[in-house]
């Protein structure tokens, strides 16, 4: 009797039905590239922010602005000093704002340029530099969202501006008698604007000079 070979059993390797492949529209497309965007701007701002050297100084006991820089009594009071350049510096202070105030893209695109523009005007008196911008620029600053657009880093930088300013012209005795002038241009009250000078607040300061109502975020 003749045995026939068996023939080993054959296996098909199981076929998996296709995975659903979610459809892109054009709207997911855009936030997802946004998104993207603003990662990369906030990681580009805050090196920035760590690269720069920082040696701001505690600052010591609160006094009266009067008893540092006392003003002769019936002599006029100075106006703000202004750029040398014929206002070209609160110009370009009026454009890094605008900008900023934009979005995080934008921002991205014109970081090289902003950084240029901002060590330009360094020098100008701090209220030359605040006095300079539209209110509505200032505003959307410092009230953006601090999770969406890079808020937060934002105002970091707009008021360690105004900080490192400040700092440096009551080091030099130079800011007392130009609180009239910059309150009227500001169209605020000085009595309220001089003790936050006093006590080194920024924040307070901007937030009551554009009515602004950014939290602190130490």
């Amino acid at each position: 009797m003749e045995i026939q070979p068996s023939e080993e059993p054959t296996y098909e390797p199981a076929t998996e039905p296709p995975a659903k492949t979610e459809e892109w529209d054009s709207e997911k497309v855009a936030r997802t590239a946004l998104t993207i965007f603003s990662l990369i701007a906030c990681c580009v701002f805050f090196h920035g922010v760590c690269r720069k050297k920082r040696t701001y100084s505690l600052p010591g006991p609160l006094q009266p602005l009067e008893a540092v820089e006392p003003l002769e009594p019936g002599k006029p009071l100075p106006p703000i000093p202004r750029c040398e350049h014929g206002g070209k510096c609160e110009e370009k202070a009026r454009y890094i704002s605008k900008t900023t105030a934009e979005n995080t893209v934008t921002l991205l695109v014109h970081h090289t340029t902003l950084e240029g523009l901002g060590e330009e005007i360094d020098h100008i008196h701090p209220f030359a530099f605040l006095s300079a911008h539209e209110k509505q620029h200032v505003r959307t600053i410092f009230n953006e969202n601090r999770l969406h657009g890079g808020g937060s880093l934002k105002r970091r930088r707009f008021i360690g501006g105004v900080r490192k300013g400040m700092e440096r012209e009551l080091a030099a005795k130079n800011i007392a008698r130009y609180i009239p002038d910059f309150a009227k241009k500001m169209d605020k009250d000085p009595a309220l604007i001089r003790p936050l000078i006093e006590g080194r607040d920024w924040l307070g300061l901007v937030n009551y000079l554009f009515d602004t109502n950014a939290p602190r975020e130490e």
